[in-house]
């Protein structure tokens, strides 16, 4: 603190040090930073680079036909996955195969 035997310095006469700030003592020695806020150029890049990542993002979407052809696709694959026979293979004789 500022006392006679400890002076401010020439060029800043009437500064008053941060101790005679309020609250000082509570902080416990914690100096607090100031937070700076980013600029309009980087807040417009940023937000530039967010929108390119949608961008790529957005661009392998797929159309309504492709999507039905694919859901078609999925139920038919279902279907074949779940057909039971009564022989392993299909073929043109009649005999079914025997188990061993």
């Amino acid at each position: 603190h500022r006392s006679i035997d400890r002076p401010a310095p020439a060029g800043m006469k009437g500064f008053l040090g941060a101790e005679y700030s309020n609250d000082y003592w509570k902080l416990d020695g914690v100096v607090v930073r100031m937070k700076m806020k980013p600029s309009k150029a980087d807040l417009a890049e940023a937000e530039m680079r967010a929108a390119a990542e949608r961008g790529t993002m957005l661009g392998h979407t797929k159309t309504f036909a492709q999507k039905r052809i694919d859901a078609e696709l999925v139920e038919q694959q279902e279907l074949v996955s779940g057909l039971t026979l009564d022989y392993d293979n299909l073929s043109d004789d009649d005999t079914p195969v025997e188990a061993s």
